[in-house]
């Protein structure tokens, strides 16, 4: 008798475990996305910033990170972060974004801190500067020298040591190796 109680209670258990697995699944299915499908990439944005009409310029990951670099009417860029989902491994999810507004000066830099080292991510609009270079200078000492397309939109990931006291030095030069920024 107490067998017949039992396994009704048994299986609703099982099934309501069963149940709330699939919504946990399906709510982060719908709540990533998976970066190597671009058409999927832009719904994605467009629905997490409120945006329309976007255009991803950029696209770099680093670790766990994907870094993208997107216009909205191909005028101001903005930059987002993804970050890969824990459980599905191809897919990401929002991490944040360099703020509310799209940015409309040629360059932005944004220090991104890690546990033991600090991502310095350089983005924004070539065209406006024409550098056919940049250099990320800490205390004098050089860290990274990188060449430029002319007209291109940059997106560049380094990564910092955190005991250096970083002094956000970027520095972009013209093709006679003037500063322009």
């Amino acid at each position: 008798m107490k067998n017949k109680k039992i396994i009704p209670l048994i299986i609703k258990i099982i099934s309501f475990i069963v149940i709330i697995i699939a919504v946990i699944i399906t709510f982060r299915i719908c709540d990533t996305v998976n970066v190597n499908n671009n058409e999927s990439l832009i719904s994605y944005i467009e629905k997490k910033e409120n945006s329309s009409n976007i255009e991803i310029k950029k696209k770099k990951s680093y670790g766990d990170l994907c870094f993208l670099l997107y216009t909205k009417n191909n005028n101001s860029y903005k930059l987002i972060i993804l970050n890969r989902d824990n459980i599905f491994k191809n897919r990401y999810c929002l991490f944040g974004s360099s703020g509310s507004s799209f940015k409309t000066d040629p360059v932005e830099i944004y220090i991104f801190p890690q546990n033991n080292y600090n991502l310095v991510v350089v983005f924004g609009n070539n065209s406006k500067l024409h550098a056919s270079k940049y250099k990320i200078v800490n205390n004098d000492k050089i860290l990274y020298d990188e060449n430029l397309n002319v007209n291109q939109y940059i997106l560049g990931i380094y990564k910092i040591k955190s005991y250096d006291t970083f002094s956000n030095k970027v520095e972009f030069f013209d093709t006679e190796g003037d500063r322009v920024f």
